[in-house]
């Protein structure tokens, strides 16, 4: 195994409140795919389950868990701050070890394929993935599905529970929260507005409203996470609270983080909620010797 490409996939599934639903998802996963992370909220109704393997094998679990989830959520019931196509929602590929962006993408493309072919999931390519310049970034898809942009495999509709899917290969991504000391989503959205203008082309944001926390909350995919500290976009996020008189609560890694992105903060002036999980150290656990 340790010679061969090892790719990995952060799974968005549209589920984070019921956990036997969950689990039953996870059950599905084959021994020989390791999960590395599986990361839950309720208020985005939404999990992260990140898993790892050779490509092959990759694919066949993705697609093995996309039919448990399928069958298990029904979009149509579906209500969560985070916004979503799709049962499964996001797929995204990326190299980890011996492998490369093509073959992320090769893996994209057919798990793609085999989840409308098998499964009824009508699906959209994105990043490197894509097949369309159109289609590239995720909230252009997300914007424009189904009204304007036709889906690159099935169609021409959603599928009825399930709703689509989009899968890609992309490089490294963090996604990071921060929770403010105020349920005032504006002032979240605001905020999200400035990290956009302040980080282009590196840090997606929005602002959501969290009801089991009563706070508003900054949420984030920092997309060069080699280039962009996790300490300068915490300090924006809190200059830019401040601004407003508002205060930052805490913030939260939501599955896996490269070591560079770490850089050398201090995770308690960072006030993450939970110890971070590295990358770096999970992979060599279970691909070294």
């Amino acid at each position: 195994m340790n010679s061969q490409p090892i790719l990995g996939c952060a799974l968005n599934l549209s589920e984070g409140r019921r956990p036997e639903v969950i689990g039953l998802i996870v059950e599905t996963v084959p021994v020989g795919v390791p999960v590395l992370d599986v990361s839950s909220d309720p208020d985005h109704n939404r999990t992260v389950l990140t898993l790892c393997g050779n490509p092959p094998d990759l694919v066949d679990a993705v697609v093995g868990l996309a039919a448990t989830a399928i069958a298990n959520i029904d979009l149509r019931q579906h209500r969560g701050a985070h916004p979503r196509l799709g049962a499964v929602d996001v797929v995204p590929f990326y190299p980890v070890r011996g492998a490369s962006m093509a073959d992320a993408v090769a893996a994209a493309r057919a798990c793609a394929s085999r989840l409308w072919g098998e499964l009824g999931l009508p699906a959209f390519l994105y990043e490197e993935a894509a097949a369309r310049p159109e289609a590239r970034a995720l909230p252009s898809i997300r914007r424009l599905a189904f009204n304007g942009l036709a889906p690159d495999f099935g169609g021409p509709g959603a599928n009825p529970t399930g709703g689509a899917t989009v899968v890609g290969a992309r490089g490294l991504l963090v996604a990071y929260n921060v929770d403010l000391e105020t349920d005032n989503v504006v002032a979240a959205r605001t905020i999200a507005s400035a990290m956009r203008l302040r980080y282009p082309g590196a840090v997606r944001a929005l602002g959501l409203h969290l009801p089991s926390r009563a706070t508003a909350q900054v949420s984030m995919n920092l997309l060069t996470p080699q280039a962009t500290c996790l300490e300068d976009v915490f300090n924006a996020v809190q200059s830019l609270a401040a601004e407003s008189g508002i205060a930052v609560r805490a913030s939260e890694i939501v599955g896996l983080i490269p070591r560079a992105c770490l850089c050398s903060a201090d995770e308690g002036a960072l006030k993450i909620r939970d110890k971070p999980k590295i990358l770096e150290d999970l992979v060599d656990r279970l691909f070294t010797g």
